[in-house]
């Protein structure tokens, strides 16, 4: 959701992206974001998303993207906001787990500072709401100068296998 177009905006760069919920001892489960459809390659249950959220948890990971658009900190944790708020209004005890933005590094445009910024109004956004847990996985991956480890993020982008890895181990105790 983009506060300044007050619309959902999806930009063909953003074809990689996809949308997945973890489940433990399962993985990455694909679905289809899409409210108020049945979901793509579900049971013949015919449950939209809202319908599965409701027995499930979801897990975010917001952030990088829009600063790539030139959203600034402030307008992400307003995206944040308003995200969560649709989720709840499916369902109001929905647990979520809000993973801190990752680190990147300034050649992706994807300053270290801001992303604290960012980390520290989300923070603020879900601060004494019991159904948000966050993930801190700043510390995770951030190197002494707060940008990725090529270790984990070869492109200083997007994680690895490793990362991958690391990033699961970190949530299955939360989930």
């Amino acid at each position: 959701w983009s506060v300044l177009e007050q619309a959902y905006v999806v930009r063909a760069r953003d074809a990689h992206a996809w949308a997945e919920v973890w489940f433990a001892g399962v993985g990455w489960v694909p679905f289809d974001p899409t409210a108020d459809v049945p979901l793509a390659g579900a049971d013949d249950s015919g449950d939209t998303l809202g319908e599965w959220l409701a027995r499930h948890a979801v897990v975010l990971l917001i952030g990088t993207n829009d600063l790539e658009e030139k959203a600034t900190p402030e307008i992400i944790a307003a995206n944040l906001k308003l995200i969560l708020e649709a989720l709840w209004k499916q369902d109001p005890k929905l647990p979520v787990v809000l993973n801190q933005v990752f680190p990147s590094s300034a050649s992706m445009k994807c300053l270290a500072d801001q992303i604290r910024r960012i980390n520290a109004l989300c923070a603020a956004v879900v601060k004494g709401d019991s159904r948000v847990t966050i993930l801190e996985t700043w510390p995770l991956f951030a190197d002494a100068e707060g940008d990725a480890r090529v270790a984990e993020f070869p492109d200083r982008l997007h994680p690895n296998a490793q990362g991958y890895a690391q990033w699961a181990a970190a949530l299955r105790p939360v989930l």
